[in-house]
């Protein structure tokens, strides 16, 4: 039995020191190449290993790497760390698992540079792959890279306490990497304008900063392609990314969501620089105070081929979407859904310059003032785009643009706004407006403007106040059911049919101290027919000439006037057509000093006895037929019967569904 005892001693013993001599002791210089086999795994770093200059450490798949506390590898030389998918390296604690533990991994600026081949693919120099670091951070990020360029991919890092990676200049290259749970920056960069760093196809997420939560950009260019910012908070500014000055690109189908800047702005993207978005999605991000999606404090920002959605300013925020003092440019891109707590601009607020082109901006909310867009000042342009389903509620401006300065609005679709208790439905614009070949159907505004409520100098040109197909609703307020304006006021070539003004002589166009040019040509026309109200309501002296105003009616006053003076100053209202050659029922759909010796004179002869636009439609299509249906189309074929109109011939057939045009 004591023989047993002894000889079990002895073999437990013996199994403990077999199992102890596996591990390896590493400490101080490697001056020679050198391998970390698995066989000798795990190596315990007890002191600082420093690879020097012109010195490869190469580390096999499968190695685990245990640091003492504070301690840390400093490539001088060249790291060659590749595992696999099922080998990975290991870069851990040798103790207590807990972030902050060891010391980091470093790359200097004499460690060799990684390189690669016109495709992309590693040919050489330093390279972190297949690893997984964790807890550490001690003092620094778990990686530094100072004035060098390695090549990491691959690899999890996480629970490290000073950050994930820290670049202090140099050009790295960040490919499939997932860095999460930092109590810093999943990525801080300070660069020059030789550094050029890349994160491509990675994942940071749930890391916690005072600014940026995901990356802090200090200075320098950056590149973000084909990667997901998510789930991370900054206590300030930046949920996701913190960009404090140089450029930053964010392309290929990268996603930032879901991340908070819970005291500051920026939810996403909170930036002073130059930023460029293109091809990616901003959604669910939420900013204490401004900018949701994105913040832009000064520079340039281009938003291209994108998607900001579903963003918060919460709070007195403003910018749900987008907040931006400096150049904007939103293009090919949806804006939707985002929303402004307490104040302006729930899809976008800009002061300065913004360009919309070929863009929707669609769905936002603001309690305050611009649902869709808010412009504090500087200029707005929009262009071959749709505004529409926006809200500014409450006491607001704007529904779909509220706008100070200069507005823009050219071959575009401003539909379904908005403007709670106030102005301009559709747009409104205090400072210069011109609108020009766009479409302005279903707007709303709660007391003036229903589509548009504009003051100062204002262009209003071929530009339709009606629906493709004629039905209930269109543009709506108690007063200029479509179009308020005041100042100079030029209106050329628009039709204006199916509105309605609620209030009696709240007047479908209402023109207050106006001045300027109303039709002016036949040529010029404006077409004014069959809205739920009296037609126009003038205050001042434009000319108001060559325009069709007839069969509008107000239902619930039974009243119907065409055109209302409501100023003591004379119309010049000569050339327009009345709907009728009558003098008497012309006179009577005409209300002016006749009726109330306190305005002035209306003077209508002569007048044209036909109207300028053509009003008659062509003959019906009795012989359609539906034919090859499949999933995605059907044929349909007809006879063209002609055109019984007033002037000119059918040029186009329509198809519509649900009044919205679907092919020509």
């Amino acid at each position: 039995m004591k023989k047993f005892l002894v000889f079990a001693t002895l073999f437990i013993l013996c199994l403990v020191l077999g199992f102890s001599a596996l591990a390896t002791n590493v400490c101080g210089p490697i001056e020679k190449d050198t391998t970390w086999r698995k066989a000798d795994s795990p190596y315990i770093v007890t002191c600082d290993v420093i690879v020097v200059k012109d010195i490869t450490l190469t580390i096999e798949p499968g190695v685990t790497v245990k640091f003492d506390k504070d301690k840390a590898l400093l490539i001088d030389g060249k790291l060659v760390a590749q595992g696999t998918p099922s080998e990975k390296i290991i870069f851990t604690a040798n103790g207590t698992g807990a972030p902050g533990y060891w010391g980091y991994i470093s790359f200097s600026d004499t460690s060799k540079d990684a390189t690669f081949d016109s495709d992309g693919n590693y040919t050489g120099g330093c390279i972190l792959q297949y690893a997984d670091i964790q807890y550490g951070g001690s003092g620094k990020s778990a990686v530094t890279i100072t004035l060098s360029s390695p090549f990491i991919a691959d690899s999890f890092i996480a629970l490290n306490s000073g950050g994930g990676i820290k670049i202090d200049k140099g050009s790295p290259v960040i490919r499939n990497c997932e860095i999460k749970n930092h109590n810093n920056s999943g990525i801080s960069y300070s660069g020059d304008a030789s550094s050029n760093p890349t994160v491509q196809k990675c994942i940071i997420s749930e890391n916690f900063a005072g600014n940026g939560g995901g990356l802090y950009l200090a200075s320098g260019a950056f590149k973000i392609q084909n990667s997901t910012i998510s789930g991370n908070f900054a206590s300030s500014n930046g949920g996701a990314i913190y960009l404090a000055s140089g450029s930053l690109t964010v392309e290929s189908s990268t996603i930032i969501n879901r991340n908070i800047a819970s005291g500051g702005s920026g939810g996403g993207i909170c930036a002073s620089g130059t930023l460029i978005v293109q091809n990616s999605t901003i959604s669910e991000n939420t900013a204490g105070v401004y900018g949701g999606g994105i913040y832009l404090g000064s520079g340039s920002l281009t938003v291209e081929s994108s998607t900001i959605n579903k963003n918060l300013a919460s709070g007195n925020g403003y910018g749900g979407g987008i907040f931006a003092s400096g150049t904007v440019a939103v293009q090919n891109s949806t804006i939707s859904e985002n929303t402004a707590g307490n104040y302006y601009g729930g899809g976008i607020y800009v002061s300065g310059s913004l360009t919309v082109q070929n863009s929707t901006i669609i769905g936002n909310f603001a309690s305050g003032n611009g649902g869709g867009i808010y412009l504090a000042s500087g200029s707005l342009t929009v262009e071959s785009s749709t505004i529409s389903r926006n809200i500014a509620n409450y006491y607001a401006y704007g529904g779909g643009i509220c706008a100070s300065g200069t507005l823009m609005v050219q071959n575009s679709t401003i539909s379904e706004n908005t403007a709670g208790n106030y102005y301009g439905g559709g747009i409104y614009v205090s400072g210069i407006l011109n609108a020009e070949g766009s479409t302005f159907t279903d707007n709303s505004a709660g007391y003036i403007g229903g589509a548009i409520f504009a003051s100062g100098t204002v262009v209003i040109k071929n530009n339709k106040f009606n629906k493709e197909c004629q039905g209930p609703g269109n543009n709506t307020a108690p007063y200029g059911g479509a179009i308020y304006a005041s100042g100079a006021i030029t209106m050329r070539g628009n039709t204006i049919i199916g509105n309605t003004a609620s209030t009696q002589s709240g007047g479908i166009v209402r023109l207050d101290k106006a001045a300027g040019v109303i039709g002016g040509s036949p040529t010029d026309a404006n077409h004014i027919e069959n809205n739920a109200g009296d037609a126009v309501w003038i205050s001042g002296n434009p000319a108001f000439n060559y325009n069709d105003v007839y069969g509008n009616y107000n239902e619930v006053y039974k009243t119907g006037y065409e055109l209302i003076n409501g100023s003591n100053s004379p119309i010049d209202a000569t050339n327009c057509y009345w709907g009728t050659t009558d003098e008497a029922k012309i006179e009577a759909e005409i209300y002016h000093k006749p009726d109330n010796p306190s305005l002035g004179l209306v003077t209508y002869k002569p007048f044209s006895p036909t109207p300028f636009f053509d009003t008659i439609p062509p003959a019906a299509v009795i012989d359609l037929t539906a034919s090859s249906p499949t999933a995605t189309s059907i044929t349909l074929t007809w006879t063209a019967p002609g055109d019984d109109g007033n002037v000119g011939t059918a040029a186009q057939y329509d198809i519509l569904l649900d009044c919205d045009r679907i092919a020509n």
